[in-house]
């Protein structure tokens, strides 16, 4: 079994944790996921919300659903990008590249303004 839940990795910012159990009684210690790509350590990231389901096609792979905010400080002027995303697990921990389905607003606080809607795909 695997749960997941909003992490606050910083002062403003949210990833996912994870966390697995046999049973349903003893869980394992909650570490973040991984998605190819997306890394909270080096840039502002905000995944608000993670929403998991089993591939249509395939029950051994996990679908993850989730709004991605992401700021580039770099660039010569801040710049952000918010979307819908879609990322394929084999594991439920590492996820693969993302893929924007739908570009989106973000609000003032890094927030993107459209969330994903549990089982989405059949």
């Amino acid at each position: 079994y695997l749960l997941y839940a909003r992490a606050n990795p910083a002062y403003g910012e949210r990833f996912v944790q994870y966390t697995r159990s046999p049973d349903l009684h003893r869980w394992s210690a909650f570490r973040f996921i991984s998605i190819k790509g997306v890394d909270p350590t080096k840039q502002p990231i905000n995944v608000y919300t993670f929403s998991v389901q089993s591939h249509p096609l395939n029950k051994s792979w996990l679908l993850g659903f989730f709004p991605l905010h992401r700021v580039y400080p770099k660039r010569s002027e801040t710049s952000a990008t918010a979307a819908l995303m879609l990322a394929c697990s084999a594991d439920g921990a590492h996820f693969s590249l993302p893929t924007a389905l739908l570009r989106c607003r973000a609000s003032h606080d890094r927030r993107t303004l459209a969330l994903p809607v549990a089982n989405g795909l059949r």
